[in-house]
């Protein structure tokens, strides 16, 4: 009985193919959520939609180390590609790979995120900048902030 235990022993598997899937999954998720707030905290700067993007990979960089950090897998983002014009973004892609490692397995996961249409809106009023952020088609808030004009 000891031999047949012994392998189970020794190879242990920390993070499984089916969980290599599943945060992918998850951090696609997140990521689609980061950018939004990416766009809408640009936007409140100077309560325009002028360079909306300049802040989304600062925000994807701190995600992903603080995903990996927790999640047991080694996700990174590659062609990063979203373009805004007039606080209107029709297109927008982001390769995320995840990759785990153990003594006996090697998983690598790809995802191909393409975000949906996102309209970034901002409403400068007497001391506020009200920032609404939607996505899809018809758009649905993701964002909607109605803060101090800074």
């Amino acid at each position: 009985m000891l031999v047949l235990l012994f392998p189970v022993a020794t190879n242990k598997t920390t993070v499984s193919t089916p969980n290599v899937l599943v945060q992918a999954d998850q951090l696609a998720l997140l990521t689609e959520y980061a950018v939004s707030d990416a766009l809408a905290d640009q936007a409140f700067v100077n309560c325009n939609t002028t360079n909306i993007t300049s802040r989304i990979e600062s925000y994807l960089t701190t995600l992903k180390m603080k995903f990996n950090k927790t999640s047991g897998v080694n996700c990174s983002y590659e062609n990063i590609n979203i373009i805004c014009n007039s606080g209107v973004c029709n297109s927008g892609q982001i390769t995320i790979i995840c990759d785990s490692n153990s003594s006996n397995t090697s998983t690598r996961v790809e995802r191909k995120l393409n975000l949906e249409k996102k309209t970034v809106d901002t409403i400068p009023s007497s001391g506020y900048c009200k920032v609404t952020v939607k996505s899809g088609t018809p758009g649905v808030n993701q964002i909607d902030y109605n803060l101090s004009h800074p």
